[in-house]
């Protein structure tokens, strides 16, 4: 899809254009992507791309395998684990159709926390040149290390951004979240959503919209805008509670710090913000918690692997073994093949060393109504 071809419109109040705009300059509303939509799963795909009749019509999908995230269960409250994302955040979703559905030969991004690195990946991924301008020294390190193995130039001063996460695009791909929870879980009570520019609440709500404008989904859950106190109000406040069934939530700042203490200590860590719909849904029945985001970005150089490899365990070898014999499996079935010998929770850790040092890798099938991760020797 060229930019010139692409047609965007605002759900509150009508308004129509042709031009690349972000916000509707009549009510201030995100843009959204003028598309024929219908109701379809390709259930043989492991991405959001399982819903591509929902999506703008593109010629070649980038895809990292982003989606199909998991609900989960964390200390009684479930949530939309987004952090299963390639890049660990939601805002692979939105990068995904934005990069499948305008061509890029270079990009000029200027460093935001997650966007940048998910942007990164994909632009990389679809071959464009990407520089990444970095002004001041606020940044994190993991992201910007992780960016330049993927090939972007890291340049210091300002520059002329030439995306942004204010997309309609973005939001296109943030609706896929609404399309997998009711998939998952059919109809919820409530969704809490963290906000801190208050987009991806507003395309999640729209997406159930779309959903019930379709007559796939008979009603739409209540949407929860989880703000931090601090923060007083989302950007796009006035435009959220436009929508039917969206409500703010001031959220107290100790209390998102120690519900982001209690999740790590869970092995869940996630930024401060996106713990804010946890707190939000914590006393809410039926309400489902996106959790958007982790901080954790790893980056192993070649010399630790090659160190690592040199001091592999016996039972890293047997699973190495029992992958190259089968050709392709999954955690659980190296587990059976090693015939109790190691815990299933063992081989899960055998299996992500082996995957870190860059012995395994992994692919995503889909079995039955499940994505599972299946291993196989790298070449």
């Amino acid at each position: 899809m060229n930019l010139e071809l692409a047609k965007f419109y605002c759900s509150l109040c009508g308004y129509e254009t042709w031009r690349g705009e972000a916000f509707c300059p009549q009510c201030g509303a995100p843009l959204e992507v003028y598309s024929r939509k219908a109701w379809s799963i390709a259930r043989g795909s492991p991405s959001m791309w399982r819903y591509k009749s929902m999506l703008p019509r593109v010629n070649n999908i980038v895809s990292l395998y982003e989606g199909y995230t998991p609900l989960r269960v964390f200390r009684g409250v479930k949530v939309k684990d987004e952090t299963r994302n390639p890049t660990g955040s939601y805002i692979d979703r939105g990068s995904s159709v934005l990069v499948s559905a305008l061509r890029f030969t270079s990009a000029v991004l200027s460093y935001t926390p997650d966007f940048t690195l998910s942007l990164t990946a994909y632009l990389r991924a679809s071959g464009s040149d990407v520089d990444v301008c970095l002004q001041g020294a606020r940044a994190e390190l993991g992201e910007l290390l992780v960016s330049a193995r993927f090939g972007a130039r890291i340049l210091f001063g300002e520059c002329a951004p030439t995306v942004s996460y204010e997309n309609p695009f973005m939001v296109e791909g943030f609706k896929t979240i609404a399309y997998e929870i009711y998939e998952q879980a059919g109809h919820v009570d409530c969704i809490s959503i963290p906000a801190e520019e208050g987009i991806l609440a507003y395309s999640v709500a729209r997406g159930f919209m779309e959903l019930s404008e379709l007559g796939v989904a008979p009603d739409i859950p209540k949407i929860i805008v989880a703000v931090p106190a601090s923060r007083v109000k989302a950007k796009i406040q006035e435009a959220l509670v436009k929508l039917k069934h969206v409500t703010i939530e001031n959220v107290d700042d100790r209390d998102i710090i120690s519900e982001v203490v209690k999740l790590a200590l869970k092995g869940l860590r996630v930024r401060p913000i996106s713990a804010t719909s946890y707190v939000a849904a914590k006393n809410k029945k039926d309400c489902i918690a996106l959790l958007t985001g982790t901080e954790v970005k790893k980056v192993r150089t070649p010399q630790a692997a090659a160190r690592e490899i040199r001091k592999l365990t016996r039972t890293q070898q047997a699973v190495l073994e029992i992958v190259k014999r089968e050709g392709k499996a999954t955690a659980y079935e190296v587990w059976r093949k090693l015939g109790g010998k190691v815990t299933l929770r063992g081989v899960y850790s055998t299996i992500d060393t082996l995957s870190k040092i860059g012995l395994l890798t992994e692919e995503l099938e889909v079995r039955g109504y499940r994505r599972v991760k299946v291993f196989s020797l790298r070449s």
